[in-house]
């Protein structure tokens, strides 16, 4: 049986369809780093396209359900989806003129609050991919 778009997208809120929406500059691009591609592509393919959907939404519109700043210089992509909670850890950097969301990781959130070591390993790639480029 054949799923219709709302139902593959769950919990992704639709905005109404209207010019702004439409035409509206991103805030930042998104570039997933390794670790983060590869952790997106093991996931479902439905909640992969759920995931896209949120890190669209969160670049065009400002919105702490989809994008909450965690520390000075980490970012968290916020998903739920199929009673998981997926999460995305961030950067932002400017490159070549343009704003960048860099992210480093994903991982299923399974406790309250984000595990240290996750923000250790956030911090940890950050800080090689500044001094990389």
């Amino acid at each position: 049986m054949k799923k219709s778009f709302k139902e593959i997208l769950g919990e992704v809120r639709l905005r109404s369809p209207n010019f702004e929406s439409y035409h509206k500059a991103p805030r930042f691009e998104v570039q997933h780093l390794v670790a983060s591609e590869k952790f997106l592509n093991s996931i479902d393919p439905k909640c992969q396209l759920k995931i896209d959907g949120v890190i669209k939404d969160a670049s065009l519109y400002n919105d702490p359900k989809l994008l909450k700043k965690l520390t000075e210089d980490i970012w968290e992509f916020r998903i739920k989806c199929e009673g998981l909670e997926y999460r995305f850890l961030a950067f932002l950097t400017n490159e070549n003129a343009r704003r960048l969301m860099v992210t480093t990781h994903g991982f299923v959130k399974k406790t309250q609050k984000i595990p240290a070591n996750e923000l250790r390993r956030a911090n940890e790639i950050r800080s090689r991919y500044m001094n990389k480029t």
